[in-house]
């Protein structure tokens, strides 16, 4: 009997059927990227009614309120809390009752319910190991001279911190359904909510891929050889200044919705809180029809959807694949090898299409500028004309892999057995805290080191007082410094108090008959009182 073949569709229905995530099949998931390659002559026929809308509203960054340490992660502390013992409960139970590889002296056996407090005190200690990384769990509670750590060991045990990192559960897990994130989306849409209320952001904003590396089995894991992490959980993100994240989503598999949008498309639908078809109106609390300006890579950027965010009044400015539809017939033009050259087209509706030359072709969309150029100067000195559309993409485009890089610096990932858990450390060690450093920097004024901002967070959650040194009560320090006075001030001699107080006015003859009087110093001494002068050796010999 010959065996069944295959097919795409049908491989795709086994995946869509298969529930567990954990225990699915190796085979990846990967997105459709394929375009036509029927080129139309003519751009998309679009309506002369339609007018673009620039707002007039001058966007300002609005913080409603400043993210504490305490509130980064106090406030999953108590649904963490919950969900690890609803969880830890029939886990133990199902494994005592049937002896599944549980001893006698396992560590199962003496499960207690957490408390907020102690959940504060893990997360912290989660975030600690990134700082100070050891190669193995078990060095930080060494007693070796080698990885003495006495802060780990007064914050919890050893077995207290496996157990717990082994029951950190975020969602019930009864309630599994067939959704792919229901073990992190709970954690996901609370972060994303206060994300939201704690800024507010301004005309650009910005929408890129980020990964996460993971090369366990998972269906919706990816693998991207242009990326540092080859095999890993792909990550949607919205930033709206810098380093800041406003939102973001997990590609769990190709969007099957019944709409005529591609993939990339439904992203930025998705990640802007609106829907882009005719005769729909925006989603509540979205980006969608106050003028702001999208920034947009190769991969997101066609004409339909820049005709869609100009119908929700909105913009964008993005390069462009050179085989989507309805772009001019110029896209295949052939620029001169000189610096500078370029091809612009721009519809009725103010669509642009620019080709322009630098160390290659960079093929552009806009809707906010024309064929503006400005001047720019390079560190060699050389001036060059850029179209104003590079520039600004320069610009914003960098704010995400800035937030990517923030996030490194310190990061609490490790390599473990459980996808969510690592999504986890990523959203409340990436992402949250570098949120919360931006608005810190922003509301107060000062500039700390991410570094120091992660310090002073596990400390706040650990609840440890640095002790500071105290200053030895006893006699002062005496200091030799430079007698200033006059204005401007200029140095000043005087005669040493102390040998004047020996040799007197007259001076004191020596053995040889000559007479020693008191030394002229330009030296004092700032503690004694009355400040006098004093020559190096009565300095010596008075301290």
């Amino acid at each position: 009997m010959e065996k069944e073949k295959l097919t795409p569709r049908k491989i795709t229905k086994l995946l869509d059927s298969d529930s567990d995530d954990d225990e699915g099949p190796t085979d990846l998931s990967a997105e459709s990227e394929v375009f036509d390659s029927d080129k139309d002559p003519d751009l998309r026929p679009i309506n002369e009614d339609r007018r673009i809308y620039q707002s007039s509203r001058l966007f300002e960054l609005k913080y409603q309120r400043q993210l504490e340490p305490d509130q980064i992660a106090g406030s999953s502390t108590g649904a963490v809390e919950y969900e690890s013992d609803e969880y830890s409960e029939p886990t133990t139970k199902k494994q005592i009752e049937n002896q599944e590889d549980v001893k006698p002296s396992s560590r199962l056996h003496k499960w207690t319910p957490t408390t907020p407090e102690e959940m504060r005190k893990f997360v912290a200690l989660v975030g600690y190991m990134g700082l100070v990384k050891y190669l193995s769990l078990q060095d930080y509670w060494s007693k070796s001279p080698l990885y003495d750590n006495t802060l780990v060991r007064n914050a919890m045990s050893r077995n207290r911190f496996e157990i717990l990192l082994r029951m950190w559960h975020f969602a019930d897990y009864y309630e599994k359904g067939n959704n792919r994130l229901h073990k992190i989306e709970n954690l996901m849409n609370m972060c994303i909510e206060r994300f939201k209320e704690a800024y507010t952001p301004g005309n650009k904003i910005c929408v890129d891929e980020s990964m996460i590396a993971w090369k366990g089995r998972l269906v919706f894991r990816q693998y991207n050889p242009r990326k540092r992490h080859r095999y890993g959980i792909k990550l949607y993100k919205l930033c709206a200044s810098k380093e800041n994240t406003w939102t973001f989503s997990v590609y769990i598999g190709q969007d099957r919705s019944e709409n005529d949008w591609s993939t990339s498309e439904n992203v930025i639908c998705k990640l802007l809180g609106g829907l882009l078809d005719n005769g729909t109106t925006p989603a509540p609390g979205g980006l969608m029809g106050e003028g702001r300006t999208l920034i947009t890579d190769n991969w997101y950027t066609s004409v339909p959807l820049v005709v869609g965010l100009l119908e929700h009044k909105a913009h964008l400015i993005g390069t462009v694949r050179i085989d989507r539809k309805y772009l001019p017939p110029e896209v295949s033009t052939k620029l001169k090898k000189t610096h500078g050259d370029s091809v612009i087209r721009e519809t009725a509706e103010g669509i642009v299409f620019l080709k322009w030359k630098d160390k290659r072709d960079v093929p552009l969309l806009s809707t906010v500028h024309t064929n503006e150029y400005v001047e720019v100067t390079s560190k060699r000195g050389k001036v060059t004309q850029k179209p104003k559309d590079v520039m600004l993409y320069n610009e914003e485009k960098f704010s995400i892999d800035m937030s990517d890089q923030m996030a490194t610096y310190g990061t609490a990932l490790r390599r473990g057995t459980k996808w969510y858990r690592k999504l986890a450390v990523e959203i409340v060690w990436g992402m949250v805290v570098v949120n919360a450093h931006f608005l810190y920097v922003e509301n107060s004024g000062t500039k700390m080191p991410i570094k120091k901002f992660r310090e002073s967070i596990i400390l706040s959650l650990l609840k440890y007082e640095v002790e500071t040194p105290r200053r030895s009560v006893g006699r002062p320090t005496h200091r030799l410094i430079d007698c200033l006075r006059g204005d401007p001030p200029k140095k000043t001699r005087g005669r040493c108090r102390s040998c004047y107080e020996a040799k007197g006015r007259s001076g004191v003859q020596g053995p040889d008959g000559k007479i020693s009087k008191a030394k002229q110093v330009f030296t004092i001494c700032d503690t004694c009182e009355g400040r006098p002068f004093m020559c190096r050796t009565c300095f010596n010999n008075h301290v």
